[in-house]
Order: C-alpha cells, then sequence, then structure tokens
C-alpha cells in the first residue's frame, strides 16, 4: 500500500473512523512521503487497519504519538500493559475515589476512577508514552498512597482504574527533565 491508497481508503470509512485514519496518515508522512519508520509497515500493508495493527504490534514505536492514537483507537483496554513498571500495588479507591495524602501535613488529593481498587503502577521517567493515559496533575510533595510513598516531583495519570505515576526530575529552571516530554524514550 502507499499513501494514496491509505487515503483514498481514508474517504470511504465511517467519520470517526476515516478521521483517526486520516489523523494517522498526518502522523507518519510528510507530504506524499512515509517518514522512515513507518514506510516498511505502510509497504506491507494492504488495509488501514493492517497499517494500523502493524504499527500498534511494534514495540520500537510504542513511545511515538501515532502508536498512542493507534492504541487508543484499536486496543484501549490493554495498551497499558505493552509498559513495564517499576512497582505495582493494589490500593482502596472507596467509591471510586483514590486518595493520596501529602506524606506531610494534612493535605490530600481524590482521583476518581472506574473501580474501587486501583492498580497503581509506578513508572522511570520516559518509561511510558504518557499520552495513552489522562493527565490528572503533577505533584511537587511527596505523598503517600496506600502506605507507599511517592517521592516528588511527580506525574499522575489515569485509565479506567490504572493510575500510572512518574516521577521525574526539576531542571535548573523550574521545568521537568525528560530527553522526550509526554513520550517515552525508546
Amino acid at each position: 500500500m502507499n499513501l494514496n491508497d491509505l487515503r483514498a481508503q481514508s474517504n470511504m470509512l465511517d467519520e470517526e473512523t476515516g478521521k483517526a485514519v486520516k489523523h494517522m496518515l498526518q502522523l507518519i508522512s510528510i507530504g506524499n512521503k512515509p517518514l522512515d519508520q513507518y514506510a516498511e509497515h505502510l509497504e506491507k500493508a494492504s488495509t488501514w487497519h493492517e497499517l494500523a495493527e502493524a504499527i500498534y504490534a511494534d514495540d520500537a514505536l510504542r513511545c511515538e504519538l501515532v502508536w498512542s492514537e493507534v492504541a487508543l483507537f484499536l486496543h484501549p483496554n490493554d495498551c497499558l500493559t505493552r509498559f513495564e513498571p517499576v512497582e505495582c500495588f493494589k490500593a482502596d479507591a472507596p467509591n471510586n475515589v483514590l486518595q493520596l495524602n501529602a506524606a506531610k501535613g494534612d493535605r490530600s488529593w481524590h482521583i476518581g476512577l472506574d473501580s474501587d481498587v486501583a492498580d497503581v503502577r509506578v513508572f522511570k521517567d520516559g518509561a511510558i508514552n504518557e499520552q495513552v493515559f489522562r493527565n490528572i496533575e503533577s505533584f511537587n510533595v511527596d505523598v503517600v498512597c496506600n502506605g507507599h510513598t511517592i517521592t516528588a516531583p511527580f506525574s499522575v495519570h489515569t485509565s479506567g482504574n490504572i493510575v500510572s505515576i512518574v516521577p521525574w526530575e526539576l531542571g535548573p529552571d523550574g521545568f521537568r527533565v525528560s530527553q522526550k516530554t509526554h513520550y517515552c524514550v525508546a
């Protein structure tokens, strides 16, 4: 398949799918030329769906924006399993609300979930594609969650009952230090 074939297929799809495929097309090409990392997948695919599945299956691409778009469109419930946390634990979330308490002081934060038990996963900075999550908040205070202390600064992301915590460093300018902000580093 080539970019023109993909463009033609996108015009024949329902509105939601066609819009997603057109966005994928924008992310994998410049002008009428596919970016190198997607060229082989495009050549081997005969449909937009085969192309999307090939992108999703390629671990080398899971840090890219197009991967997160494909993952959320085709595999929203299992794409999070493609990343390996450094720590996992379950936490009670009464009334579908997970509570994070400041390690010092009496501040607390509430995170809404889809379940009364949170699956908390802690990742290294750059170890996940943060685009597959809903970013709740960034913290610059240590918190305790179900007996686990999480050292600041870090970001909290959610998807269903999964709460992902990504500790990171502040640079001298007061902003997050990361090789590739929001996307993982392959």
